[in-house]
């Protein structure tokens, strides 16, 4: 690992309900493209010690990119992108310290972490290193560096977060004693990938013991394990320890994939991997009220996709004409042709951008459901001197082109073309399919406007 830069001293967080924390933005640059690890501890206070009626809770972004926006927590404490493998969560870390590992690849030059808080979390420390080709990160003889009082949860340790990067070797090993005369309660690991406990399986049934893969009373001291990697099916994907009294972190060894090529590679069955993944996708869409863009790749992803066609009382049809600069777009084309003196005409349209006649939906669902507007049917009908009533159909192909994001910045540019060029894959091994998009419209153009 090559050190690349590290901050130690923070203000206080001004206090306050979910706010940015502006005097926390720290910027860093890495010296060429490539996997990087960014480092941050940081420790967060429940109410019951706060002496208030709130947690402190703290999550970051990247470049923009806020991490586990979307996860969803089996203990159910994540809100609003608190509370989640990739934040600090005052109600369950009680004081205690967390340090996540985000595994990331970044473009040469400057980057921008931005810290968004509840309450007066404590920022302690960042720091980026350079993972290096054909290295292995560890973790080696850990120990909680606090003495909390846990309860039946644990109390969240550490996070190990990967974004657009893959995992191709992750292994665990603790080592936990079991309870004593001199010590009521033994020690136990509780392990979260991807918001989900993995339970242990000598005790699926307790409610003291099934929540902790390791467990000093059940597994009597050490025990590894190595996580699969079918785990690993996110964009973001996430592994999150929480301890409970004094567990030993014995090991944690790291290897990373080469690229995405080399995880599809070591995938045995990819067509299940590619329709599972984007079968996620959809569904965190239709989480984020994005209702198209998820009911269209849903669709794409059926053995066999029909051809859809939307009438004009459709709430795609309001969506569609809400989106004031591509509707605007679709009616200056259609009243160009009707200049013309053509009342009924089909409309090709170019979708680069050079040509000038493509339509851009400003709307974010509709630009991630609808890939682009094909072509134009029109037919008018002559109401007075320049006016005229229009009915018209609105032609897309639901279909993927592969793109290279190596000049797109990190965020959400960057996630987009990921999730396309996964979506491109799927086409092509025919877990993707692709179906034709007809939407009927009707309205009245008025020439001398």
């Amino acid at each position: 690992m090559k050190f690349i830069f590290t901050r130690k001293k923070f203000p206080k967080a001004p206090g306050g309900d979910r706010y940015e924390w502006k005097a926390a933005e720290t910027e860093f640059a890495v010296p060429t493209t490539g996997r990087y690890i960014i480092e941050i501890t940081a420790s967060a206070e429940n109410e019951k010690r706060n002496g208030d009626t709130d947690d402190d809770d703290l999550r970051v972004a990247l470049d923009g990119f806020e991490f586990g926006k979307y996860e969803v927590h089996d203990e159910k404490i994540s809100w609003k992108g608190f509370g989640t493998a990739s934040s600090w969560d005052g109600a369950s870390l009680k004081g205690g310290t967390k340090i996540i590992h985000f595994f990331v690849e970044l473009n040469k030059g400057k980057h921008k972490l931005q810290f968004y808080a509840d309450g007066i979390p404590a920022l302690k420390e960042i720091k980026v290193v350079q993972f290096q080709k054909g290295k292995t990160f560890n973790l080696n003889e850990v120990k909680p560096k606090e003495n909390i009082d846990t309860d039946k949860k644990g109390i969240p340790w550490f996070s190990f977060v990967f974004l657009g990067v893959k995992p191709k070797d992750f292994e665990i090993s603790t080592v936990c004693e079991s309870a004593t005369k001199e010590k009521p309660d033994g020690d136990n690991v509780k392990v979260v990938v991807n918001g989900k406990i993995l339970q242990n399986k000598k005790a699926t049934t307790s409610r003291k013991y099934k929540n902790f893969y390791f467990s000093g009373d059940l597994n009597k001291g050490k025990k590894n394990l190595k996580l699969a990697i079918e785990n690993f099916v996110f964009f973001e994907d996430s592994v999150e320890l929480w301890y409970d009294q004094k567990p030993i972190l014995k090991r944690v060894e790291i290897k990373l994939h080469k690229n995405l090529d080399g995880y599809l590679d070591d995938l045995g069955d990819k067509r299940k991997f590619y329709k599972n993944t984007l079968a996620v996708v959809a569904s965190l869409a239709k989480r984020v009220h994005m209702k198209y863009t998820s009911m269209f790749l849903v669709h794409a992803l059926k053995d066999t996709s029909k051809d859809l066609l939307f009438k004009k009382n459709d709430p795609l049809i309001q969506k569609i004409k809400k989106d004031k600069t591509a509707y605007s777009r679709i009616l200056e084309i259609i009243k160009k042709e009707l200049k013309s003196g053509n009342l009924k005409s089909k409309i090709i349209l170019d979708s680069s951008p050079a040509k000038g006649d493509e339509v851009i939906f400003s709307d974010r669902d509709l630009s991630k459901s609808l890939h682009g507007i094909k072509n134009i049917e029109y037919e008018a009908t002559k109401k007075q001197e320049g006016v005229f009533r229009v009915k018209f159909i609105l032609h897309d192909v639901y279909d993927f082109d592969y793109k290279s994001y190596s000049d797109i910045d990190f965020g959400y540019g960057y996630l987009t073309t990921f999730l396309n060029n996964l979506a491109d894959r799927g086409e092509n091994l025919g877990v993707v399919n692709n179906f034709n998009i007809r939407i009927k419209m009707e309205t009245t153009i008025n020439l001398n406007e």
